[in-house]
This record gives C-alpha cells, sequence and structure tokens, in this order.
C-alpha cells in the first residue's frame, strides 16, 4: 500500500493563488456615493460584448437613484454598468471604434433601447454605461463621464453628443 503522506506534505506546502482582485470597484463605489446611487454587487455576465464584439468576459452592476429625478417626480434614473475585458489594447480600441454598430439581429424593445448608452477605455477594458429608458440617457452619458474621469479612462464615447 502506498503511503500518501509525500502528496499531503506537498499540498500542504501550496499555497492558493490570490485571484487578481475586481478593478475599479474603488471608483464604482465612489461615484456612487457622489451620485446618489445605489449599486448592486457585481455580477458574471455574457451577452453582447461577449458574442458580437470578441470581449473575453463582462461584470456587470445595476444602479438606480436614490433620489427623483427631476425632483418632486416619480422617476428614479436606472442604468447598468458592464466592464467588458478585451485581449489586448488594440481590441478594446476596436471596440470603442464599433461602439455605435448595432448588433444584428436586435429588434424589439432591446433594439431600441441599444442606443441609450456610453462607454469608455481603460486600457484592456470597455466599460459600457446603459438604460432601457430615455428619460435618463442624460444621466448615463454623466455616469460615464463621471466614471471615465474617475478611472482614468479614455475615448469616452456616447450614442449622441457628449
Amino acid at each position: 500500500m502506498r503511503s500518501f503522506l509525500p502528496l499531503a506534505l506537498a499540498l500542504a506546502a501550496c499555497t492558493p493563488a490570490a485571484a487578481e482582485p475586481l478593478p475599479h470597484v474603488q471608483e464604482l463605489a465612489t461615484w456612487a456615493a457622489a451620485s446618489q446611487m445605489k449599486l448592486s454587487a457585481f455580477r458574471n455576465c455574457k451577452g453582447i460584448e461577449e458574442a458580437h464584439f470578441g470581449s473575453m468576459g463582462s461584470v456587470c452592476w445595476s444602479a438606480k437613484s436614490k433620489v427623483a429625478q427631476p425632483k418632486g417626480s416619480s422617476m428614479f434614473p436606472r442604468m447598468d454598468i458592464t466592464l467588458a475585458v478585451y485581449k489586448d489594447d488594440d481590441a478594446a480600441k476596436a471596440r470603442i471604434a464599433k461602439f455605435r454598430t448595432v448588433p444584428k439581429p436586435l429588434d424589439g424593445p432591446a433594439g431600441k433601447a441599444y442606443p441609450l448608452r456610453a462607454g469608455f477605455r481603460v486600457g484592456t477594458r470597455v466599460v459600457i454605461v446603459t438604460t432601457d429608458a430615455f428619460a435618463f440617457e442624460a444621466d448615463v452619458y454623466r455616469a460615464a463621464a463621471a466614471l471615465a474621469k474617475l478611472t482614468g479612462g479614455t475615448e469616452l464615447t456616447c450614442w449622441q453628443k457628449c
């Protein structure tokens, strides 16, 4: 019968690899606090960025204003924030260059809401802020601009003029 002692000793000497920390969490929290937004916990997400633009993976958050806009109304701006990772800077730059490309087929409500977005690049990552309501488009643009500033993002791009 073989002894498992050498294997056990070898495993005991191993230290688990530390996972790379999620990027820009502090900047998102800072933005959310300053903007009076409630930010959800992150979740892994897969969608348009992977299927149509070659992202290697994405992480998403949802944010909703704690304050009605305009004041006194019953409208609370809401948006989704996607951080998509690309293989290198050139791939991320290519994604930003195709920012206004609408993936086909994209029909119905998803097609109508697709332009309600803004985005920017931070190295190999692309951050896209989007909403499903036209009334919150300006909020998305402001959020993307503030997040780009906090993260050192470049190439801020809005569907309409930022």
